[in-house]
C-alpha cells in the first residue's frame, strides 16, 4: 500500500482470501474463537485505502491500465468479500484497541509474574554475562591491536 501498487494489492488479498477459506484453516479459525483480529483490520485497512484512491479522480486518471484495472477489481471485490465480515469491522471501528488492548493487559498481569521471578535470577546471572563480555572486550582489544597489511599500507599512504 505504500508503494501504491495496486496490482499487488489485489493478488496479495486474493491470496489471503484463498487461505483464509480453505477447510484447514477454517477448522483453526473455528477453534480458536473466531476471525482473527489482524485480518478485520487489514480489511478495514484495505477498505479505507481504497475508498481513499477512488476519490483522488486526479491521481485514477495518471494510473496506468494495469493499475487502474485492478483498483477498481479491488473496490468491488472487496465490497463483496466485505459483507461476511460486516459486524466484525463495525466492531472494530467502533473500538480498534479494544481486543488488543484487553489481551495486552492479561499478558502485562503474566508477564509481571515472571519478571519478578526472572529479576532475581536476572541478577545473578548478570554478573557472570558482563565478566564473559569484558572478557570478549579484551580479545578484541588484542585481535586489534595487531596492525594488519592492508592497514599499514594506508598509513603509509
Amino acid at each position: 500500500m505504500k508503494i501504491k501498487d495496486y496490482a499487488k494489492i489485489q493478488s496479495n488479498f486474493d491470496d489471503l482470501v484463498k487461505n483464509m477459506n480453505t477447510s484447514r484453516s477454517k477448522s483453526i479459525i473455528d477453534s480458536h474463537g473466531g476471525v482473527p483480529r489482524f485480518f478485520v483490520k487489514i480489511l478495514c485497512d484495505l477498505e479505507d485505502f481504497i475508498a481513499l484512491r477512488k476519490k483522488d479522480k486526479a491521481a485514477s486518471k495518471k494510473l496506468s491500465a494495469k493499475q487502474g484495472r485492478s483498483l477498481n477489481r479491488m473496490g468491488l471485490s472487496l465490497r463483496k468479500h466485505n459483507k461476511q465480515y460486516e459486524k466484525l469491522m463495525i466492531e472494530y471501528r467502533a473500538n480498534p484497541g479494544a481486543s488488543s488492548s484487553e489481551e495486552e493487559s492479561d499478558d502485562d498481569e503474566d508477564s509481571s509474574d515472571s519478571d519478578s521471578d526472572s529479576d532475581s535470577s536476572s541478577s545473578s546471572s548478570g554478573s557472570s554475562s558482563s565478566s564473559s563480555s569484558s572478557s570478549s572486550v579484551s580479545v578484541a582489544k588484542k585481535k586489534s591491536s595487531r596492525p594488519r597489511a592492508d592497514s599499514v599500507s594506508l598509513i603509509s599512504l
